[in-house]
């Protein structure tokens, strides 16, 4: 027999969804409505499958890429518009907002900095963030506060994507 697998209604501004990811036990969805600037968590083993939609904390526009690390402990949402990261900690099939990381710890302001490219998780506790001019931006979560630094410098060419591999 054929089996289909249900369809999950995300919701938001159509044509606002940038991205998808789910956790390493398959049990939570989250996607990222850039139109909206919010982020969409559905439970993948509810039954009905309801998407819970929040806004992304104050200061984070545009999210464009939504990453959980392979823990599956932590969210990350690159947010270009406003040249942040929203972290958020993953536990027990719930998420709650932890910290927003300025992208470019070399910009005295936020219209200096570097467009961020992609962003991707390390063990433990490891952000690494890519910006457009080809530097690695490495943000400890486990500080308190979180002090992004540059762990390789701008490139002669620009960046397109970041692999993080265990």
């Amino acid at each position: 027999p054929e089996v289909t697998p249900p369809t999950i209604l995300i919701g938001g501004s159509p044509g606002g969804v940038a991205d998808v990811a789910i956790d390493p036990l398959g049990e939570i969805g989250v996607a990222v409505n850039t139109l909206d600037d919010t982020l969409v968590k559905v439970s993948l083993t509810a039954n009905p499958v309801v998407p819970e939609v929040s806004p992304l904390p104050d200061g984070n526009r545009g999210p464009t890429r939504v990453v959980i690390s392979r823990q599956g402990n932590y969210l990350a949402v690159l947010c270009p518009t406003s040249k942040t990261v929203a972290v958020y900690a993953v536990s027990q099939g719930g998420i709650a907002p932890v910290t927003t990381v300025p992208v470019d710890p070399r910009a005295s302001e936020p219209d200096l900095a570097q467009l961020p490219v992609d962003v991707g998780f390390a063990p433990p506790e490891r952000l690494l963030i890519l910006l457009a001019d080809g530097a690695v931006v490495h943000a400890d979560l486990s500080q308190d506060p979180v002090d992004p630094q540059i762990i390789r410098s701008a490139q002669a060419s620009a960046a397109a994507a970041l692999v993080v591999q265990p």
